[in-house]
């Protein structure tokens, strides 16, 4: 299990899908991301991608309290703890770091962000703070925006261009932007089924740096884009039937440990 001893070791590889409901993951034919295990449900900390990833780079990632998974339990096992000298049940923690990523960068990684959604345009000035507060590196351009079909190639092709031999570890974050409405120009499913297809081309980049490699696959929210988004022009669970709530709370997320690397 993740602990103290993986940094310096591992690279590590943070994806969000964003927008993406657990209930898609139900639905969706997913083989090579299945090939390591299944999705967890688990509940997101925010309704919208903002808060969310600023959560997590904060080290609170969604979580079930009914798990007895400790990567899917907070209470049981926290991943990443920024800013403490001690917690117990963590993996690893970043003594003096304000947050997650600087962590990383105190610890010489390498810290690299691909945005997806608008949320991570940089040319906008609230959301400037991924370069300015977070990542040494931060990268946005129009064609990782959900409006672009190929997004997930061009992604995946401009990390693979940036990590071109580096021999620092690596802390890499994509923010999956084909899962947000218009889903590829048809349905969350086959925005998903999308990204599983794409999947082995991000291990790939992995598997030619030789090094193990901790994963965490997890959405920032879910969505009701696809069903009553017209009906109720709004999008926070608080004021949403139970059914529709549940879609923005109810959200995927799978931690893969690769001692070995990418095999």
């Amino acid at each position: 299990m993740l602990n103290q001893k993986y940094l310096g070791k591992y690279d590590f590889l943070l994806i969000t899908l964003d927008s993406l409901c657990y209930s898609t993951t139900e639905k969706a034919n997913l083989p090579n991301i299945e090939k390591y295990d299944k999705f967890r449900k688990v509940y997101s900390n925010a309704t919208f991608t903002l808060p969310s990833h600023i959560s997590m780079f904060h080290g609170v990632f969604p979580d079930n309290r009914e798990s007895n998974e400790p990567y899917y339990n907070r209470k049981l096992f926290r991943i990443f703890a920024p800013g403490f000298n001690t917690i117990r049940s963590c993996g690893i923690t970043f003594t003096g770091a304000v947050n997650v990523v600087r962590g990383f960068e105190n610890n010489n990684y390498r810290t690299i962000g691909i945005g997806g959604v608008g949320w991570f345009d940089n040319r906008r000035p609230t959301t400037k703070i991924w370069k300015t507060e977070f990542f040494n590196e931060f990268y946005f351009q129009p064609s990782f925006h959900e409006v672009s079909n190929n997004s997930i190639e061009t992604q995946t092709k401009f990390l693979k261009n940036k990590l071109e031999g580096e021999e620092k570890k690596v802390f890499a974050f994509i923010n999956i932007s084909a899962t947000h409405a218009p889903y590829q120009g048809k349905n969350q499913v086959f925005a998903l089924e999308k990204f599983d297809k794409l999947f082995p081309d991000i291990l790939e980049i992995f598997k030619e740096r030789k090094n193990p490699l901790f994963i965490i696959l997890v959405s920032d929210h879910g969505d009701v884009l696809s069903s009553n988004w017209k009906k109720y022009q709004q999008r926070h669970a608080f004021y949403l039937p139970n059914e529709d709530g549940l879609s923005i709370m109810e959200v995927p997320m799978l931690v893969i440990d690769l001692p070995e690397g990418v095999k």
